[in-house]
């Protein structure tokens, strides 16, 4: 699988952008959320939102404050007659943010399915294409207060891009945080990859028992713990991380690949060097929907 594009937008952290031409990701979704909406025309909007702005401290998360929010940005993009063949939300990573985001979205998504169970799908009717075609992709790991992991994190990428027979593909890799406590920096280490034909000629919100990754492949790279055996903290959230994202994956249907692994993690790292947060002048549309969140809601 290889991109069509030489560059792929980076949808920046608190910002959003749309790409008719299917090729988008964003990265460093840790405790934010990115929602990924994409359009039976192969269109495809990211969102990056981040978890203080989903809600204020002290207050509950409403998601159908979220969705409206969607429906505008979809109005937007100027488009018409745009059906939407599924909307992913991943993200999430801290144990609090992603149980209380989950939990809410699943409650208020039957709560509206079950009002609205008896009208058709128009492709008028935006708010209800998204409840109908969201899909939670629960594949990290929750990252509960764990004194090991000191100031270690972890986080994902994800991004959509063309494959063969200009199908639509979801790649996404899980990565670690690693902080050098002398430096105060941090190395970010990927360990987990994987990768997914997105089947967008079929409607998505038919899988009403959950979204399933069947026939993606995924490869976790353990040989990576050797190289952190003698560092206690590393090693341990490395080793996590990796266990809970292969059982996660599994469990969504993807299966391991068994050959040329470095090949599969070569080229999915090669697809998100080419993450740029500011394109050519001919490829403009990216940079002029983006925006900042906070300064419109």
């Amino acid at each position: 699988m290889t991109s069509l594009s030489k560059v792929i937008h980076d949808v920046e952290f608190q910002h959003y952008a749309y790409s008719p031409t299917g090729e988008l990701g964003t990265r460093r979704l840790s405790s934010c959320v990115g929602i990924i909406i994409v359009f039976a025309n192969r269109t495809v909007l990211i969102e990056h939102r981040s978890a203080s702005e989903l809600w204020d401290e002290g207050e509950s998360f409403e998601p159908k404050d979220l969705f409206e929010d969607i429906v505008d940005d979809i109005i937007a993009m100027k488009q018409h007659h745009l059906n939407i063949s599924c909307v992913l939300i991943i993200g999430g990573c801290s144990g609090n943010t992603q149980k209380q985001v989950q939990a809410s979205l699943v409650k208020t998504r039957e709560d509206f399915l079950n009002k609205n169970k008896h009208e058709s799908n128009s492709s008028n009717d935006l708010l209800l294409q998204i409840y109908r075609a969201t899909k939670v992709l629960d594949v990290c790991r929750s990252i509960e207060e764990k004194d090991e992991y000191r100031k270690n994190d972890q986080f994902i990428d994800v991004l959509i891009t063309h494959g063969r027979n200009d199908s639509l593909y979801l790649v996404l890799r899980q990565c670690v945080h690693l902080f050098d406590e002398n430096t105060e920096q941090k190395t970010a280490i990927c360990c987990g990859y994987l990768q997914y034909e997105l089947p967008v000629d079929h409607d998505l919100s038919m899988q009403q028992d959950g979204f399933s990754l069947a026939g993606a492949q995924f490869y976790v790279n353990k040989d990576i713990l050797g190289q952190y055996e003698k560092e206690e903290k590393d090693y341990s959230i490395i080793h996590d991380t990796l266990m809970k994202f292969d059982e996660n994956v599994r469990n969504l249907g993807a299966v391991s690949i068994n050959t040329n692994a470095i090949g599969f993690i070569i080229s999915i790292n090669s697809m998100f060097n080419h993450l740029v947060t500011s394109l050519p002048p001919d490829q403009s549309w990216a940079t002029q929907l983006k925006k900042v969140f906070n300064s419109i809601h």
